[in-house]
């Protein structure tokens, strides 16, 4: 009996190894996989605060944490020129749509004429929104708020 004992102890242990091999390498993949989104997520946020950055008397602060950017816009109500970018304005079918500043103060009138805008878009994407929020600007200033 001590020798099958003997036996499928040296398979248990075999088999806790491989165990731990792969807690292991499990451990770096995620570590990897955490570190690209990290990558990917500061990419997103570099390419929202420069394109708004560009943009004509638009106010922005580079974020440093979360995955949303808080910009002033040069529009006397940003919740007003989101209805009409949603209701009146596209380019090739498409808008933006984001959430208007003054929900998130606690003190009446501020953020009246900001806006957050999340970065959780592709690159490639965010970088066609933030074009098209520049040309609905350029437009809203120009035929709407005149």
């Amino acid at each position: 009996m001590g020798f099958i004992q003997h036996l499928i102890d040296i398979k248990t242990e075999r088999e806790f190894l491989k165990e731990i091999e792969n807690i292991k390498q499990l451990k770096r993949w995620i570590k990897e996989s955490i570190e690209a989104i990290k990558k990917e997520y500061d990419n997103r946020r570099k390419i929202l605060f420069e394109e708004l950055s560009k943009m004509d008397d638009v106010i922005v602060r580079e974020p440093e944490g979360a995955f949303y950017v808080l910009a002033k816009l040069p529009v006397k109500n940003a919740e007003d020129f989101a209805i009409w970018l949603l209701k009146d304005f596209n380019i090739d079918g498409e808008t933006v749509m984001f959430a208007p500043g003054e929900g998130f103060y606690a003190t009446d009138g501020l953020g009246v004429d900001e806006v957050r805008i999340c970065y959780s878009l592709d690159a490639k994407d965010l970088k066609k929104a933030m074009n098209i929020l520049k040309e609905g600007l350029i437009k809203y200033r120009k035929e709407v708020e005149k």
